[in-house]
């Protein structure tokens, strides 16, 4: 049986060993039955913060720090996980699915690492499958549709979404729905459905 998770992480830079993550969320497909998640946390003492990070999606420093101890945080996302996947079977993971989805995988296994947990790997199959490849692939002989490849210039274009304001992206858990909307779309559209 597959077992898809489609997850987004906000962080509070682009260098993925040094920022922060104070949100993961996603929505977690198996057995016909769909659960969203949407975590907040606080971060490390010493994670990087770029404040060019909250431009776009209007967070802040002093809102992220009333929000939940990274600890506290990681032991709910492992017990979320723990309900689809037995980290101790190698053959029982998620298939994990981003947009950019690399910088996701990365930003998540050093989070794991800050918590002091080396096992990442015990819950998902690697590579994340990423969609914004997908999407090259389907439409590499009209690339020249996106002027852009940001997820919300491509849901736009693909009719995923109305939504033009990039204000509304980068929310992890509106991303990641947008990305599953995507990523179904182009599964169809390759299975010649």
């Amino acid at each position: 049986m597959n077992k898809l998770i489609f997850l987004d992480t906000e962080t509070t830079g682009t260098d993925r060993k040094k920022s922060g993550v104070y949100q993961i969320a996603g929505i977690i497909e198996c057995d016909g039955k769909a659960e969203e998640f949407d975590l907040k946390c606080n971060i490390f003492e010493n994670d990087f913060i770029d404040q060019k990070a909250f431009e776009s999606n209007k967070m802040s420093i002093e809102k992220i720090m009333t929000f939940p101890d990274p600890k506290d945080t990681f032991n709910e996302f492992i017990e979320l996980l723990s309900k689809y996947i037995d980290r101790y079977n190698k053959n029982d993971k998620f298939t994990a699915i981003g947009y950019f989805s690399e910088f996701d995988a990365e930003m998540l296994r050093n989070w794991f690492i800050k918590n002091g947990d080396n096992f990442f790997g015990s819950w998902f199959w690697h590579p994340f499958l990423d969609v914004s490849q997908l999407v090259a692939y389907v439409y590499q002989d009209n690339r020249d549709l996106f002027t852009n490849f940001k997820l919300s210039t491509v849901a736009y274009m693909l009719e995923v979404t109305n939504e033009k304001d990039e204000g509304v992206f980068h929310d992890a858990l509106f991303d990641a729905k947008i990305t599953r909307d995507i990523y179904w779309k182009l599964d169809k559209i390759l299975r010649g459905e």
